[in-house]
């Protein structure tokens, strides 16, 4: 088995960085962003995507039918091929495109799972910045794939398709089996689990770099009150302020710090629709510039479990410099580690500069 390396194949380039003012509601292309793929699928939201017109000039970035995407931001890559199915689509500036003569190879080649995983390795291996982890097209092209006979390839590619079952046919086949009954549980809450929102398996989760919980928006339910409900909303403000300024993350609302689920009932809003009205108030008032007025910046979602509603606050980074407004004062955040913390001064200036450097 021999290896080549992707710099051997020509037509590979980064996705380009369209402004607020290039964009709108509605369009002729939808703008691509990693957010769109959820479960190796295409995915697309009324309410928070972006389009743009079209402009000869940038014609190298619609993406066409057999093009492959590789997201250029966070620790864990998301790959996808464009069908001829999908909706017109222009590439953001997340993402790599190989638009080469062996995609179809490529493609087949990617979905072999220890193939995959040692393309996912060498990924994570050349990932660059300390303020957001990034992909280069000059890291990426590094990356060794095997080149094996079309006719092998195919047999690895049956063979694994033998052993994934859809979660229905696989609880159908557990209850059909011999299993002991201790076996059959173990194995239905495996499933179960593998099938779980996103939003509930965040919930179980550590907090790190790129995930923060927070018990409710307004209310202090974890020291008796104590603290104001000025200081309560500025803490999610400070975390979203800090997640767009680094490499993004997830925000849930309603979790604490261990886990447990409480609900942002606790926040004693009349409904959901005001709780969320009442977040994006708070948002649009509180960064500059508004985030919520940035594309494919911020995505809020809910759950409801066991009647207690999760907010997840979906948040992607952003070349421009967000700062968070608090008592009079413009504070600029990044997250180090599990934490907020905020700069100023030099530091300040390091960062920014350092962070302009990434997306020139």
């Amino acid at each position: 088995m021999s290896n080549f390396k992707l710099k051997e194949l020509e037509g590979i380039f980064s996705g380009r960085f369209l402004t607020k003012e290039q964009t709108n509601s509605s369009g002729g292309y939808l703008y691509l962003t990693p957010r769109h793929l959820e479960k190796g699928e295409l995915v697309t939201n009324k309410k928070t995507d972006r389009f743009f017109e079209g402009d000869e000039k940038y014609d190298k970035f619609i993406l066409k039918p057999g093009d492959i995407v590789v997201s250029s931001i966070f620790p864990k890559r998301k790959v996808y091929q464009f069908k001829e199915s999908d909706p017109p689509c222009f590439i953001g500036n997340n993402w790599i495109v190989l638009r080469t003569k062996m995609n179809d190879y490529l493609s087949d080649y990617l979905k072999v799972e220890e193939f995959y995983k040692n393309f996912e390795l060498q990924c994570e291996r050349r990932l660059k910045g300390s303020v957001i982890p990034f992909l280069s097209v000059r890291e990426l092209v590094e990356i060794e794939i095997s080149k094996i006979p079309q006719e092998e390839l195919q047999k690895k590619i049956q063979k694994e398709r033998k052993h994934k079952i859809q979660e229905t046919e696989l609880l159908d086949s557990i209850k059909k089996g011999k299993l002991e009954e201790g076996q059959k549980k173990f194995l239905k809450n495996l499933v179960e689990e593998y099938f779980q929102d996103p939003i509930i398996k965040l919930s179980k989760d550590h907090e790190n770099s790129y995930l923060e919980f927070k018990s409710s928006l307004r209310k202090d339910i974890d020291h008796g009150g104590q603290i104001p409900e000025s200081e309560m909303i500025h803490s999610v403000m400070k975390t979203i302020g800090g997640f767009c300024n680094t490499g993004g993350g997830d925000l849930l609302i309603g979790v604490s710090d261990k886990n447990k689920i409480v609900g942002i009932e606790v926040d004693e809003f009349n409904d959901l629709d005001e709780f969320l009205r009442s977040l994006t108030q708070q948002i649009e008032n509180n960064t500059d510039p508004d985030v919520m007025n940035l594309p494919d910046v911020i995505d809020i979602s809910t759950i409801n479990v066991e009647n207690k509603t999760i907010c997840r606050i979906n948040v992607n980074p952003t070349p421009v410099n967000i700062f968070v407004k608090y008592k009079n004062k413009e504070i600029f955040f990044k997250r180090k580690g599990p934490k907020t913390v905020s700069l100023e001064g030099r530091k300040l200036q390091e960062y920014i500069d350092q962070k302009k450097l990434m997306y020139d």
